[in-house]
C-alpha cells in the first residue's frame, strides 16, 4: 500500500489553508507543521482559532467544515456510546479509493487526540500517514493505533472525503 503524491499535496493544502493561515492573526509563523502553541499566550475561551486550538483542541467536526469549505464531500463518523480505549472505529475499505480517502481522529489512551490521513485499506489492513512526523504506518484494521514515536490509541471518528468531479 502506498500514498498518491496528489493525494498527500491535498492534505497539505488543507491543513496550511485551515490551520496554518488561520494563526496568521497571532503572529505564529506558516511554516510546515508539526508546530506548537503555548495556550498561556491565549485567552481562555473561543474568540479565536488559535484560543480554541490551545485550549479546547481541534474537534473532528471542525476539521469537517474546513474540509467542506474547500469543495470537499465529508461523511462524518462520530463516537459511539460503544467505543472505548480497547475499541473504537474500523475503516470501511469499500469506503476508500484513489479519489476516496479518510482522515482518522485517534484518541491516546495518555489523554488527547490527533488527526491522522488513511491512505489504503482492506478489510485486514490500512495505511495511515501521520502528519506528525510524515510517517506511513501500515496496521491491522483493528481500530487500534500505535504511532512510530510511541503513542497508542484507538480510531474514534472518521471522516470520509470524497472529491468532486473534475
Amino acid at each position: 500500500m502506498s500514498f498518491a503524491e496528489e493525494e498527500w499535496a491535498l492534505a497539505q493544502r488543507v491543513y496550511l489553508r485551515a490551520v496554518q493561515h488561520a494563526l496568521n492573526p497571532t503572529g505564529q509563523a506558516t511554516t510546515a507543521g508539526p508546530m506548537t502553541m503555548s495556550p498561556a499566550g491565549q485567552p481562555n475561551d473561543q474568540s479565536t482559532f488559535a484560543s480554541t486550538f490551545t485550549r479546547f483542541g481541534l474537534f473532528a467536526g471542525q476539521a469537517a467544515a474546513a474540509l467542506r469549505s474547500e469543495g470537499i464531500t465529508v461523511e462524518h463518523l462520530g463516537l459511539r456510546p460503544t467505543d472505548t480505549f480497547d475499541h473504537g472505529r474500523t475503516i470501511a475499505h469499500h469506503k476508500i479509493a484513489i479519489d476516496r480517502s479518510a482522515i482518522a481522529m485517534i484518541y491516546w489512551r495518555s489523554g488527547g487526540a490527533h488527526l491522522v490521513v488513511v491512505g489504503r485499506a482492506t478489510n485486514r489492513d490500512v495505511t495511515y500517514r501521520d502528519p506528525w512526523d510524515s510517517a506511513v504506518n501500515e496496521l491491522a484494521n483493528d481500530s487500534l493505533y500505535l504511532a512510530n514515536y510511541g503513542d497508542f490509541g484507538v480510531v474514534g471518528e472518521i471522516l470520509y472525503l470524497s472529491l468532486p468531479p473534475q
